[in-house]
């Protein structure tokens, strides 16, 4: 996995709080990083293996993690490797995510601006 800026991390650990139902204060006194992320998130995905496993493929079939990713996470020796496991897998699709919604947001700005170097459009 690639090492991500503070700014993407932070918005990940947003993003991770909210669609996730995690704990603000699992993030006190700790490194904000990679991870940390992944092991904290992992936590929550233990938690609803063992408890809420129709929520948790609910979840990573609207986040669009792979069958074959899922499955694979699956077949590991342990449910807590199995969770870190799927916990990598909802890491790198988050990050994917976020990284697309930066980038349209920085062309939605740049052609409101009008650095996209086409015409403004006129509304009459």
């Amino acid at each position: 996995m690639n090492k991500n800026n503070a700014s993407e991390l932070t918005l990940l650990k947003t993003q991770l709080i909210t669609q996730w139902q995690i704990d603000d204060d699992a993030f006190i006194r700790v490194e904000l990083n990679e991870e940390t992320l992944i092991g904290i998130l992992a936590m929550r995905v233990l938690y609803l293996m063992q408890n809420k496993m129709d929520t948790l493929i609910t979840a990573l079939y609207r986040m669009d993690v792979g069958e074959q990713k899922f499955d694979m996470a699956m077949s590991a020796s342990s449910q807590p490797k199995a969770a870190k496991k799927v916990a990598e897998a909802i890491y790198t699709r988050e990050l994917q995510r976020l990284q697309s919604r930066l980038r349209f947001e920085k062309q939605q700005l740049a052609q409101d601006k009008g650095d996209s170097g086409e015409w403004p459009q006129v509304i009459a």
